[in-house]
Parts: C-alpha cells; sequence; structure tokens
C-alpha cells in the first residue's frame, strides 16, 4: 500500500463521513421542524381554552354576581389561613427545645 492508496482510502472515509453528518443533520432539522409545528399547536389550544375560560368567567360573573363574590371571599380566606394559621400544613415547625426531650 503506497502513500496515494492510503490518500484515496483517508478521501473516501471522509466523504463517507460527511455524508452521514450531512443526514443527520438533515433529520435534526426535520425533527426541530415537526416540534416547533407541534409547539405553535398546543400554543393556539392553549390560547383558545384560556379565552373561552375568560368569557366563560365574565359571563358567570355577570349573571351571579353575589355568588361569585363569595366564592372570591372563600378562596382568600383559605389562602389566607394557608399562609398565617400555625395550624396550616405549610406552617413552619416550632423548634425542638435543647432541654426537653420528650
Amino acid at each position: 500500500m503506497d502513500a496515494e492508496q492510503v490518500g484515496e482510502i483517508a478521501n473516501d472515509l471522509a466523504g463517507k463521513a460527511s455524508d452521514i453528518a450531512g443526514q443527520a443533520g438533515d433529520r435534526i432539522g426535520d425533527a426541530a421542524k415537526s416540534a416547533r409545528e407541534m409547539a405553535g399547536n398546543v400554543g393556539e389550544k392553549a390560547y383558545t381554552a384560556g379565552t373561552q375560560a375568560a368569557r366563560y368567567t365574565e359571563a358567570t360573573v355577570k349573571e351571579q354576581p353575589l355568588l361569585s363574590l363569595i366564592g372570591i371571599a372563600a378562596v382568600g380566606y383559605l389562602f389566607g389561613f394557608l399562609i398565617h394559621s400555625s395550624l396550616s400544613p405549610f406552617a413552619a415547625k416550632a423548634p425542638k427545645s435543647r432541654y426537653l426531650n420528650w
């Protein structure tokens, strides 16, 4: 085997590697395009659902304002309880005493 044959083999291998890399790049590009389209569809669906929820909420508040006010007050009371009450499951635990080990 002389230097010329080694060079031809190296060029052939480099060409094959280049082809494989090009195919991989094409596949990655196709996958990215597909993901972008799917994300766009999901975004449109989320926007539509949010718009419908806002319209429904607006209609409910207009039809039953007192009930809506009571519901909002109940949610506010619940949040206040969760934040400030010592009975809340999210309340900080009292530190253990160094002197009393029960």
